[in-house]
């Protein structure tokens, strides 16, 4: 697989550079870096906010806060409704 341009788009680089943190800074007082274990979960669940963001970041804001049809369907509807619940 091609490595991607920006580093925070490659989410088993990111993991495994927090697992080497964690294992450095932790020291012996936590061996269990397993999938399983809750804190690899949470690091897992970062890495992957990281990368969504990443990506995110490579759009203009106007198509992240527009939808598909720009002002039609569900998304629009949703905001409409608010707007009469809201002050």
């Amino acid at each position: 697989m091609a490595q991607p341009d920006n580093p925070l788009l490659d989410f088993a680089a990111l993991r495994s550079r927090g697992l080497g943190l964690l294992q450095r800074l932790a020291g012996s007082s936590w061996t269990d870096h397993n999938t399983h274990d809750p804190g690899i979960t949470v690091l897992e669940q970062l890495c992957y906010a990281l990368t969504d963001l990443a990506y995110r970041t490579g759009y203009p804001v106007q198509d992240l806060l527009a939808s598909a049809g720009a002002g039609q369907g569900a998304g629009a509807a949703a905001g409409e409704a608010a707007g009469r619940r809201l002050p």
